[in-house]
C-alpha cells in the first residue's frame, strides 16, 4: 500500500470518528435504512425523531446538537455587553470632563461680568443705583459686616452708634433700646449664614443682608451710600411704622399714617359700591401675620402703580402675590374699622429714598 491510499484510510478514519454520534451520521444511517426497507413501509415521524436523539443520557452533545444551546447564546451576549461597556464607558467620561469645564468656564465669564467698570459706561447706557455696591463688592460687603459685629456691643456710645446708622433720629432710637436692654444684636458668628444682595427703590440703591438676630428672629438689614459713607437703614432693617397694623383697627385713625408693609393682592378683591368700582387690596404687617384692607379707586393712577409693580396685565412674568413697601393710609368713611383708603405709595422697598 502506497502513501496516498494510507494517508486516504487515515483521513475516512478520522471522518468516521468524528462523525461517529452525530446528527449527520444519525441522519445519513436513518436515510439508508428507509432506502433498504424491510417491508414495513415508511418510519413514523416518532421513530424518526426517536433514531435522532443521543443513544444514551451520558452521550455528549455533538457541535451541530450544542451551538445554538440557551447557556452559549448567554455567554456570548455578556461578552457583547462586556465590549460595549468598555468602549461606552471612557465615551462618557470625556463628555462629562468636557460639560464641567464649559460650566466652569461659563460660571467664571458671569462671575467677571458682575464686576464691571462704571467709569466705562456709554452715555446711551442705563446706570442702576446699585451698580456701586456690584463694582465695590468686596468693600462694601466688609464695611456691612462691621456695621452689624459693631451693634453687637453693648457699650456704644450715641456717637459711635451715629456714624453707624443712617441719621441721629435713628440712632437715637437704638440708644433708647439698648439701655433699655431690648435690642436685639446680629448674629454674625458665622459669617455664611448671611446672605448677601443688593438692589434699589427708585433713585437709591441698597444692599441687602438677611439672617438670623441674637434673639432667634430673622433679619433683613439694609445698608445704603451717602455722602460717601456706607450706612445701615436701621428703620428699615426693624420694620420701624407710625402705627402697628395690628392696633389700627382697635383706635380711631387721624390724618396719615404711614406703613411699612407687604401690599398683596388678587384679582376677585375688586368690588362694586354705590356706582364705583374699588380696587382692594391686602396690607400685610411684616410678620405676614397681621392684615387690614385698603382700597383705591379703580383704574386711578395708584391704582395702576400697584399693579404694575405685582405684574398685573403683563405678558412675560407671572403675577406676583405680594410685594414689600411703604405706604400711607387714612380713615375711609362708612366702611368696616378694619377698611381704609389708601393714600400713597412712598417706596417698593422697606427703605425710604428720601429720608431725614
Amino acid at each position: 500500500m502506497n502513501e496516498e491510499e494510507k494517508s486516504g484510510e487515515r483521513r475516512q478514519s478520522f471522518n468516521n470518528r468524528s462523525n461517529e454520534g452525530s446528527l449527520y451520521s444519525k441522519r445519513r444511517e436513518l436515510l439508508q435504512e428507509m432506502k433498504m426497507g424491510d417491508g414495513r413501509g415508511p418510519l413514523p415521524v416518532r421513530e424518526q425523531v426517536r433514531k435522532l436523539k443521543p443513544s444514551s443520557k451520558g452521550q455528549s452533545a455533538t457541535n451541530e446538537d450544542d451551538w445554538g444551546r440557551k447557556e452559549k447564546r448567554k455567554k456570548g451576549s455578556l461578552w457583547i455587553l462586556w465590549a460595549v461597556l468598555g468602549l461606552a464607558v471612557p465615551v462618557v467620561l470625556v463628555a462629562l470632563v468636557l460639560i464641567g469645564s464649559r460650566a466652569r468656564k461659563a460660571t467664571e465669564e458671569r462671575v467677571t461680568d458682575l464686576r464691571f467698570d462704571l467709569g466705562s459706561h456709554n452715555a446711551n447706557e442705563i446706570v442702576e443705583p446699585q451698580d456701586w455696591f456690584v463694582e465695590n463688592a468686596g468693600e462694601a460687603f466688609s464695611r456691612g459686616f462691621e456695621i452689624l459685629e459693631a451693634l453687637n456691643k453693648d457699650d456704644l456710645s450715641a456717637e459711635e452708634v451715629q456714624n453707624l446708622v443712617r441719621n441721629p433720629k435713628q440712632a437715637a432710637r437704638i440708644m433708647k433700646e439698648l439701655q433699655a436692654g431690648e435690642w436685639a444684636g446680629f448674629d454674625t458668628s458665622d459669617v455664611t449664614g448671611i446672605r448677601w444682595s443688593v438692589g434699589s427703590t427708585e433713585s437709591l440703591g441698597l444692599m441687602i443682608a438677611e439672617g438670623v438676630r441674637k434673639d432667634y428672629h430673622n433679619f433683613r438689614a439694609y445698608f445704603l451710600r451717602e455722602e460717601g459713607e456706607i450706612k445701615l437703614d436701621a428703620d428699615a432693617t426693624d420694620t420701624i411704622s407710625q402705627a402697628a397694623i395690628k392696633t389700627l383697627p382697635d383706635q380711631p385713625l387721624i390724618g396719615v399714617v404711614q406703613l411699612r408693609c407687604w401690599i398683596a393682592k388678587e384679582p376677585h378683591f375688586d368690588a362694586r359700591s354705590d356706582e364705583q368700582v374699588y380696587s382692594w387690596y391686602q396690607i400685610i404687617a411684616p410678620n405676614e401675620i397681621d392684615f387690614i384692607w385698603a382700597y383705591v379707586r379703580k383704574g386711578d393712577p395708584l391704582d395702576q402703580l400697584l399693579r404694575e409693580e405685582l405684574n398685573y396685565g403683563r405678558v412675560i412674568g407671572g403675577r406676583k402675590k405680594q410685594f414689600r413697601g411703604i405706604v400711607t393710609l387714612s380713615a375711609a368713611e362708612d366702611f368696616r374699622n378694619d377698611e381704609f383708603l389708601l393714600e400713597e405709595l412712598l417706596s417698593t422697598e422697606w427703605s425710604l429714598p428720601n429720608e431725614g
